[in-house]
């Protein structure tokens, strides 16, 4: 069994030929199914009736969690200070034994985990369970909802996306895909009510979202290009999208409408928004060789205006090595970019140094950006070449290691095998 699992802002590359396209809307009625599960739901303890004046209230009882020599130490989900949950957290799957590709052998736990290092167990499976989850595709921007693909329990070749409330543990069924897809998914703003979900079968590249309600709605319907994958941004008050394929980067109604056409130096995917206005867009350059999958970072205006570059296309770069940047962040007096090389490579570099001139880092594992706070940025480390397992790590932009917030408990049989933040909003 084989399952191919992308990024939302993955490096890829392919045809320029422009394919047909499908832009209006098309409604079906809802496939949600309830699937909540009771395994590591609250329960208050029932106090008797009593004959005496004093009132008691009932006390919440915490929910239980997983305890193992392969698992760092961790509170309670009924810990969590929800009101407190903000950009900087991050949703972290954590497996406790040995990874072998997508897959792993022992219990698999999900961490809400602060900027300062403080862990939270929502929910776990343990080993053998059916539908284990292994990838976290978003935590919703209220704080209270994440976003995972697991397999159907039906069809080990299909893949599942599935909600979990973070408060109960509990779990509903988002979407389904065709067996064998490349699945890539998340919430829209300002709340998470709705969820998009990308879906690569092979044949075609399909962009749906999933409302409120359990309607889906088919956004956009294109070839599979494996160099210009959908993407998308919901806009800051959830009215409208910025979607980028192999047609190009374009803002559209949540209805499938399309407003307008923005600018698209190259083959562009929407990376994050930059300010309330501008979107930042990893594009591959036409200037770039056939062969090349480097992208230049662009901040491209929704009033359909040209837009400004941030990263050059260098001289006499390696276009098999060199995947260039998928994202950036104002960080403090800095501005940190995410590098992308051939074999799982990954980099930091500072736009106001020389570009191609990385930030040196004290840490061994190649950082891949969850989220940014103030001052730092949360890393997954990955050890490369197709093993993206890791700790979680607080980064300063100077490269030093501030914080472990999940550790690797022991050596290669645990570690963070995936981990997602909010939607940043400028």
């Amino acid at each position: 069994m084989v399952l191919v699992l992308a990024l939302a802002a993955s490096a890829c590359s392919g045809d320029d030929a422009a394919p047909d396209s499908t832009t209006a809307p098309v409604t079906s009625s809802s496939t949600v199914v309830d699937a909540t599960t009771t395994t590591t739901s609250v329960s208050n303890h029932t106090v008797p009736e009593t004959t005496s004046t004093t009132v008691v209230v009932p006390t919440s009882v915490a929910s239980p969690v997983t305890e193992g020599e392969a698992l760092p130490s961790a509170l309670s989900r009924t810990a969590i200070p929800f009101d407190e949950v903000d950009t900087g957290w991050v949703l972290a799957l954590y497996s406790a034994d040995q990874v072998i590709g997508s897959f792993v052998e022992g219990p698999i736990v999900l961490y809400l985990v602060s900027p300062d290092g403080d862990r939270y167990e929502v929910t776990s499976w343990p080993a053998g369970a059916a539908n284990r989850p292994w990838e976290v595709l978003a935590l919703a921007n209220d704080g209270r909802t994440g976003l995972l693909t697991r397999a159907a329990s039906m069809d080990p070749d299909a893949v599942e996306v599935v909600r979990v409330n973070l408060e109960t543990g509990g779990q509903s069924l988002v979407y389904q895909s065709p067996a064998l897809a490349t699945v890539r998914g998340g919430f829209s703003l300002p709340d998470g009510d709705s969820v998009a979900v990308a879906v690569d079968t092979g044949e075609a590249d399909i962009l749906n979202v999933v409302t409120s309600e359990g309607d889906s709605i088919e956004m956009v319907r294109t070839r599979s290009y494996p160099r210009a994958p959908i993407a998308w941004l919901y806009g800051v008050d959830g009215e409208l999208l910025v979607i980028g394929d192999a047609n190009g980067l374009r803002l559209v109604t949540v209805d499938g409408v399309v407003v307008r056409a923005l600018e698209s130096p190259g083959r562009c995917i929407p990376v994050r928004w930059w300010d309330v206005t501008t979107v930042l867009a990893a594009c591959i350059p036409p200037s770039a060789p056939a062969d090349s999958i480097y992208r230049r970072l662009f901040t491209i205006p929704l009033s359909g205006e040209r837009g400004a570059a941030l990263t050059l296309l260098p001289e006499g770069f390696d276009v098999i090595g060199d995947f260039g940047y998928s994202n950036a962040w104002e960080v403090g007096n800095a501005t940190v970019m995410q590098w992308h090389g051939d074999c799982s490579a990954l980099g930091l570099h500072d736009l106001s140094r020389r570009v191609g001139e990385p930030i040196v880092l004290e840490t061994e594992y190649g950082p891949r950006v969850v989220t940014v706070t103030d001052d730092a940025l949360i890393v997954h480390g990955i050890s490369g070449c197709g093993d993206y397992y890791g700790p979680l790590l607080a980064i300063g932009t100077d490269g030093t290691t501030l914080r472990t917030l999940v550790p690797r408990v022991s050596d290669d049989h645990s570690a963070v095998i995936s981990a997602a933040g909010m939607i940043l909003v400028p």
